[in-house]
């Protein structure tokens, strides 16, 4: 789990990234998210954002991979209005004492909640053996 952390504090926890792209890979076996980046090497939001840098994490043996999109009415009713701003991410991070891994406890390896945020209810969470 540690390692997992330190990746995503590497990364800034992707805050305020947006998701490109969900990638199912591996017969279902891995998923990979792409975002595009927004963080310079200092920590401070990128100059060139008209730029595209996209960077990926690949989540590894995949248990579950749940999606709540959270669309309200107005979306629903417009969604030809909805644009990138969606995707923004408040930030990624990884569920402590999750009660969905206990059904996993009996695997010959640890499995971890990691959980893809937004500021609102919208969110994706991810049962998987590491990134």
């Amino acid at each position: 789990m540690n390692r997992i952390k330190e990746l995503l504090s590497q990364y800034n926890r992707f805050e305020e990234c947006i998701i490109r792209e969900i990638k199912w890979l591996d017969y279902g076996l891995t998923y990979e998210v792409i975002f595009d980046y927004i963080w310079d090497e200092e920590g401070k939001i990128r100059k060139n954002l008209d730029v595209d840098l996209r960077v990926s994490i690949r989540f590894n043996l995949v248990q579950e991979f749940h999606f709540n999109s959270n669309l309200d009415k107005h979306m629903v009713l417009h969604s030809e209005n909805i644009n990138w701003g969606i995707n923004d991410i408040s930030l990624i991070q990884v569920a402590e004492n999750s009660a969905s891994l206990e059904k996993y406890a009996d695997l010959p390896i640890p499995f971890y909640h990691i959980e893809i945020r937004w500021e609102d209810a919208r969110r994706i969470d991810i049962i998987c053996a590491g990134i």
